[in-house]
């Protein structure tokens, strides 16, 4: 308690004498809400399930953005990649976690978790479709992390630009 004190008396007040004033940090004029609480609490509620759920949540990544928007391939894959990128696609996962859905498996394979992430690269329907995709282009998917994989497809040294306007128009 004393330690808050000496810090406390290190603040030294203004020059110009006005008063104290509180204001709610998580709205931009100052003022409390209800509206902006349940906005935060929702974006932790948010994080923390998608950390439980290995899922990826990059809207704070600007490089991945940018590397989105640099990558040779229509608009609408943009689009659809940065849906990706903030996990908003209905995946079995997501709409079980949102409880819209009451399983979340697989109907190709009986995954018992269709994750965006099964869906691209782990069912075996998409196994197959890779394998023709390397076939016919040669373009290989490299070895991706669960977690992370949806910003390593966007990294040069992990995948190529070319294998990445591949493999998020495959995806």
């Amino acid at each position: 308690m004393a330690l808050d004190a000496v810090e406390v008396l290190k603040i030294k007040p203004s020059n110009r004498l006005e008063n104290d004033v509180l204001a709610w940090a998580f709205e931009r004029n100052g003022t409390y809400s209800v509206r902006s609480v349940y906005r935060l609490l929702k974006e932790d509620q948010m994080a923390a399930a998608m950390a439980a759920t290995g899922e990826t949540m990059a809207s704070g990544d600007e490089r991945a953005w940018s590397a989105v928007w640099k990558l040779n391939v229509p608009p609408k894959v943009h689009v659809f990649w940065w849906r990706v990128l903030h996990n908003s696609l209905p995946s079995k996962v997501e709409l079980k976690r949102r409880h819209v859905a009451m399983e979340s498996f697989c109907e190709m394979c009986g995954n018992p978790d269709e994750s965006v992430y099964h869906v691209v690269l782990l069912c075996p329907v998409a196994r197959r479709f890779w394998d023709e995709v390397k076939k016919l282009t040669g373009v290989r998917i490299p070895d991706l992390h669960p977690r992370t994989w949806v910003t390593d497809v966007l990294h040069a040294d992990i995948c190529p630009a070319s294998s990445a306007a591949t493999l998020i128009c495959g995806a």
